[in-house]
């Protein structure tokens, strides 16, 4: 029996050192996390031999802009004061629970660690909907999966 993951269950959060509550991107309409190794190759006469490096890994994603948010949300104006100041975060990009599914928080998938929001972009559009969107890119430092 397969259990599928939800994509509109995906939820990137994100909190300052220390002991302060867990924040929660909002409006997002679409999020990806990527991890990379870079691959040192060395060719020999007994084939090639390669070598990973630590991964990397990064999050980014879309997201309608919130002029209110709550005292448990992250919005654009948030993201941007946090990049100004080069505030390092805690995160987490995980699966919300899935009760109809049986599935817990992260059981479906689950990435933690520490970095920086590295690029924002906001974007206003007259046409259609007329909504501001925003974009946004956070890059893990140190190692995946750990707080240190």
């Amino acid at each position: 029996m397969s259990v599928e993951v939800k994509g509109s269950l995906a939820n990137m959060q994100v909190r300052e050192i220390g002991n302060t509550p867990w924040l929660t991107l909002v409006c997002t309409s679409d999020s990806q996390f990527t991890i990379t190794n870079e691959l040192t190759k060395v060719r020999t006469n007994c084939g090639i031999k390669g070598s990973p490096a630590e991964a990397e890994f990064s999050a980014s994603g879309n997201a309608i802009q919130n002029a209110e948010p709550t005292a448990s949300e992250v919005s654009y104006n948030l993201i941007k004061g946090w990049q100004k100041t080069r505030t390092k975060l805690q995160f987490r990009y995980l699966s919300l629970a899935d009760t109809e599914a049986g599935l817990t928080e992260g059981e479906g998938f689950s990435n933690f660690g520490l970095g920086y929001f590295t690029e924002t972009t906001l974007s206003a559009n007259a046409e259609a909907d007329g909504l501001a969107r925003f974009s946004w890119t956070f890059e893990g430092t140190d190692t995946l999966d750990d707080f240190d």
